[in-house]
């Protein structure tokens, strides 16, 4: 059956017995696949057509124009249904449905979904194997059918969720990062990423794998560098007393390795070269037949919650029981017991070759010694503690990197900052993010500081940054109000400031990671409103106040907010007075410090 039977076929001129034939020969066609039920819908259309066709010959020796038409149109529309990829789905139905959902429809005919393997599907071209399968490795090919892994695909994704998750942000944030933090589920948990002093990535995941982390980390230089035609300037590697001793491909979670190698295309001792490998290519094929973001769809469709659970900081607090506190105390002893000296002598290799690349390439390589509760301190292994910290010493001035330690002030940190017996709360990474920012700002200069200034107004997703700006010692004890608020006191109080129309609240943002605030309230008669702001603690002492109020008075200034400024200092508070006398505010002396004012819009030209 041919596309020249078919025009013959519409052509008014053709002949009585010729158009019978072609009937004749169609029908043939359809009889000789009717055992192939994938394309049951389709044949049968065309054959009510052709059973119209036959009444209208036998009765008048004439062919209707429609009924010509639709017989070719439906014809080509299943000559269209196979030409395409011709697709099998094979395993439980629940896995295999949303695979079916992911089907480009224009690319792919979906011969049907079986739970087996048998001949009936040798004529196909893909077998799709949703389910695990058999044994999980091994299996790629049936006779000349080539079988697509998505099993496999699968379990890379979902052996570690909060990985793949990274991995799918990784793809968005690249494109602004200007480095990267490589560590263990401590970073990648322990830092408020989006209140970074600069656009640093999240690299950071549930491997504590020296290996896998440099391996990663290739993956966003030549993603930053060559793709976005940007430069790296940082790379901050998390540290602990054990990582030297650390081998993921080699431990009980070996298989976590997988998740990791759509970044790395490593597997470094796992013994799944071949499978990954053929993995790979099986995915390039799925992305015909799927679409590039298949994996993503499908992942995300899999954990619709995964976002709030990888976004989301734990508050809770460390106070675990005595019983716990024992299990608690099994958990480090075992991560300590690693008498492994070829992982030590391979990770120090990773780590001297991970900073010669970072010093050829003039990016800034930062050690980051994440901070531990005083239970897992007491118990970490001397011995393991002060090699990891001479060999860091050493590799700093070898290299020229910076050590952040966190773990060497046991006053800075306590039970309090922790959720459990290793991981820090939502509090303990506010913490460990200012001293981060605080070493950020030191390291990046005031004049390209200035160029990534901007004021926006506050939303809501800035509740908890101003919660923290309220709360600290230096911030309560210059104000008139002292007390320290509960966070869910904070909270009423934000919302109904948020909806007071006498109120305007800005976010001042350093290259988009929020440095302080500035919060004026207008009186009933809107005239005046009284002024107000703080800075973040690491970002003190650099201008910052100054630049942020002149930029809210003249954001209010063009919106008519007011006409007068207001503001009031306590005795005690310097730094404020020497902010507003720098801006012109006009300066009154008071019992409880000065008062000021200043004159905005019109007011302040006079008119």
């Amino acid at each position: 059956m041919t596309a020249r039977d078919l025009e013959e076929l519409l052509q008014e001129q053709t002949a009585y017995e010729r158009k019978c034939q072609i009937i004749s020969e169609i029908a043939a066609y359809i009889d000789g696949m009717s055992n192939q039920a994938a394309y049951r819908e389709q044949m049968d259309l065309l054959f009510a057509a052709l059973e119209k066709s036959v009444r209208e010959l036998e009765c008048g020796g004439r062919l209707d124009d429609a009924c010509a038409k639709e017989i070719a149109g439906r014809v080509s529309d299943l000559k269209r249904e196979q030409e395409k990829y011709q697709v099998w789905l094979l395993g439980e139905a629940a896995d295999c449905a949303p695979v079916e959902k992911l089907l480009d429809v224009s690319q792919v005919h979906l011969l049907g979904t079986v739970r087996q393997i048998s001949d009936g599907q040798r004529e196909s071209d893909y077998i799709i194997i949703c389910s695990q399968y058999e044994n999980i490795a091994g299996i790629h090919w049936f006779g000349k059918v080539r079988l697509l892994r998505f099993d496999l695909f699968r379990l890379m994704n979902e052996i570690s969720p909060e990985a793949t998750y990274q991995q799918i942000k990784n793809k968005k944030e690249v494109t602004t990062a200007a480095g990267v933090v490589c560590g263990m589920s401590y970073e990648q948990k322990g830092i408020c990423y989006e209140r970074l002093a600069r656009d640093i990535m999240c690299l950071a995941g549930p491997s504590q794998d020296l290996y896998t982390d440099y391996y990663r980390f290739l993956w966003a230089y030549d993603e930053i560098t060559d793709r976005q035609k940007r430069r790296m300037e940082y790379c901050i590697i998390g540290m602990s007393a054990y990582r030297l001793w650390w081998d993921l491909s080699r431990g009980s979670q070996s298989l976590r390795v997988l998740g990791f190698y759509p970044q790395t295309k490593k597997l470094h001792h796992l013994d799944w070269a071949e499978d990954a490998a053929e993995a790979w290519e099986d995915q390039r094929i799925c992305e015909k037949l799927m679409g590039q973001d298949f994996l993503e769809r499908d992942f995300l469709g899999r954990f619709p919650g995964i976002a709030e659970i990888c976004e989301t900081k734990r508050e809770e607090i460390y106070t675990p029981s005595k019983e716990q506190r024992k299990e608690d105390a099994k958990s480090i002893e075992r991560i300590f017991h690693k008498p492994y000296p070829e992982t030590y002598k391979e990770n120090l290799a990773v780590l001297e070759r991970w900073l010669e690349f970072l010093q050829k390439n003039n990016i800034k390589a930062v050690f980051l010694f994440m901070p531990f509760p005083a239970q897992f301190c007491e118990l970490t292994s001397g011995e393991m503690k002060r090699q990891t910290y001479l060999v860091l010493e050493n590799l700093c001035r070898k290299y020229g990197a910076d050590l952040i330690d966190l773990g060497g002030d046991q006053t800075a940190f306590t039970d309090a900052d922790f959720f459990d017996w290793s991981h820090l709360n939502a509090a303990g990474a506010a913490k460990v993010t200012r001293y981060l920012n605080e070493y950020l700002m030191r390291e990046t200069k005031q004049e390209d500081r200035m160029r990534g200034l901007h004021l926006r107004p506050a939303d809501a997703q800035d509740c908890r940054f101003l919660y923290e700006l309220r709360n600290d010692p230096l911030v309560r004890a210059s104000s008139f109000h002292t007390e320290e608020i509960p966070y869910e006191q904070h909270q009423k109080w934000y919302e109904q400031k948020r909806k007071n129309e006498n109120c305007r609240i800005y976010i001042l943002e350093d290259a988009g990671a929020p440095v302080g605030q500035v919060r004026a309230d207008r009186d009933e008669r809107g005239e005046s409103a009284e002024i107000s702001y703080a800075i973040a603690e690491w970002a003190r002492g650099n201008g910052y106040a100054s630049w942020m109020l002149a930029a809210a008075e003249e954001q209010l200034s063009e919106k008519g907010f007011c006409r007068e400024l207001l503001a009031e200092v306590k005795n005690d508070n310097i730094a404020s007075q020497k902010v507003f006398q720098k801006l012109g505010y006009e300066e009154q002396r008071e019992d409880y410090g000065f008062s000021y004012r200043r004159a905005i819009g019109q007011n302040a030209d006079g008119k």
